[in-house]
């Protein structure tokens, strides 16, 4: 059975994915809330357990690949504590390369993900898997700038597709009441490969000459081989759809079956089905752009992080950096945790997403006034605080407004169009660094993009769905999803 494959890093997330597993089986056997409108027939009522066995068969590959996700994307931070002495590449070089990962990124995520509707999640989901790891092993050989920004734009292309395919097939096995959880585990998962790669990976630097190669080559060898395996084991283990998963009892299959139907048919109404619909309308831009104003600081932040750490703490090691540079995303894990609890218990979410990007501006702004480097490292940790535990109550926005060819289409667009500010946010604060000598300037635009987010995301209104669509359970946007939802 799948659970009992040995996965590549499942150590590093097994704890997350237990507790999880624990939280889903526990809103399986809680009774549904009375619906006055309507009589609840039996067969509207969640087969028992199925959460657990959806997140065991479908959604844990997934889940570990998202982790591997980020920390190939990112391994490029903690290699260029070594890389940029050892190639001579520039401050804005280095930003621009960073930067041109997402170039790649948005030309490819639309067609990516529409090639994915079209032939298939596990044979798509695997190519991207081996490709973006190939990607990864190859960079280990640049020897410059121009080859630098040829394997970032490469991996971008190959990488393309990898987080709305994911959100995609979540949308075809999860429904609403059960999506918000899944989802959720994806950004635990990205803050863990934040962590744990500049830790782990600040490691692999210590391999300088290993066999002749310097540390940070290493970094990009040590990265990108568990994508390769990763993809290969979706290959063969990831089910195509709840009709042809066998391991679904006939209850359960029907009552999935029945109420992933019924939630399409409400989005339908909401005129979003189409990949043309999906493009035309207005809501699905607005939420693009928002989520570029959200993206460009945290992607200016996670490649510049281990330098910023080395030029505050003076004749600190390469090692240190990057182990310092965990602090920030280990406290966004406990900042996701708390709000998403928060956002449960008051069953509000645009406010749960607005005041953490407000906060993570102040926090910004803070982490520059002041000249303390363990304060300006605090700064920067509540900053990548706010920023993460925002983007889970973002993404169940669009997940509420699409279906079918219309999801594969507007996931993709709001993520490719949200993503280009990855390309914007590392190359500013390269330019603003080579032009002051200072990251100042960079993290002062980045406080400025959060606070047009948060006014964004609290003049947003999202459609309703009737009660009907997903059963006993709420509408995505303002049912309860447990204590890590969006």
């Amino acid at each position: 059975m799948l659970q009992e494959v040995d996965v590549p890093g499942g150590a590093v997330v097994d704890m997350t994915c237990t507790l999880f597993i624990h939280i889903c089986e526990a809103a399986d056997a809680a009774p549904p809330k009375p619906d006055s409108s309507r009589t609840i027939a039996m067969t509207d009522i969640m087969p028992k357990g199925l959460t657990g066995k959806l997140i065991r068969r479908v959604a844990l590959l997934l889940i570990i690949g998202y982790f591997f996700n980020y920390l190939d994307r990112t391994a490029v931070s903690v290699a260029a504590l070594q890389m940029r002495a050892d190639l001579g590449i520039s401050a804005a070089a280095f930003g621009l390369g960073a930067g041109l990962f997402f170039v790649g990124y948005a030309l490819c995520e639309v067609p990516s993900n529409i090639l994915l509707h079209k032939i298939g999640a596990r044979v798509w989901m695997a190519r991207i898997m081996i490709s973006w790891g190939i990607i990864t092993l190859l960079t280990c050989f640049v020897q410059g700038e121009v080859s630098f920004y040829i394997m970032r734009i490469l991996l971008g292309i190959a990488e393309a597709g990898a987080y709305p395919g994911i959100l995609l097939i979540f949308t075809t096995w999860f429904p609403s009441k059960m999506r918000g959880k899944a989802i959720a585990s994806l950004e635990i998962l990205v803050l863990l490969a934040l962590a744990g790669g500049a830790v782990g990976l600040g490691a692999v630097l210590n391999l300088d000459q290993f066999l002749g190669l310097a540390g940070w080559r290493w970094v990009f060898i040590v990265a990108g081989v568990p994508a390769v395996v990763l993809g290969l084991l979706v290959l063969f283990f990831l089910p195509e759809s709840p009709q042809r998963a066998k391991w679904l009892t006939s209850a359960e299959r029907t009552w999935l079956v029945n109420t992933l139907a019924a939630e399409a048919q409400e989005k339908e109404k909401l005129g979003v089905s189409t990949l043309r619909s999906a493009f035309r309308n207005t809501r699905i831009w607005y939420l693009s752009v928002l989520y570029f104003m959200m993206v460009v600081g945290f992607w200016g932040i996670t490649f510049w992080l281990p330098q910023i750490v080395q030029s505050e703490f003076e004749g600190i090691s390469d090692f240190g950096a990057s182990a310092l540079s965990a602090i920030p995303w280990l406290m966004a894990i406990v900042a996701l945790i708390f709000v998403s609890s928060s956002s449960d218990r008051r069953n509000e979410r645009r406010f749960h997403a607005a005041v953490p990007l407000v906060i993570a501006a102040i926090a910004l702004i803070v982490s520059v006034a002041v000249a303390n480097p363990w304060v300006a490292l605090l700064g920067i940790g509540v900053a990548a605080a706010g920023q993460r535990s925002a983007t889970p109550v973002f993404w169940n926005l669009p997940a509420g407004l699409v279906t079918g060819a219309g999801a594969a289409g507007a996931l993709a667009l709001i993520n490719s169009v949200g993503n280009l500010g990855g390309f914007f946010g590392p190359y500013i604060l390269g330019f603003f660094a080579d032009l002051t000598g200072s990251n100042s300037g960079g993290l002062i635009f980045f406080a400025v993009c959060f606070v047009v987010a948060a006014i964004m995301i609290v003049a947003y209104k999202q459609p309703k769905l009737s009660a009907s669509a997903s059963g006993p359970f709420a509408p995505a946007e303002s049912a309860p999803v447990g204590t890590m939802s969006k």
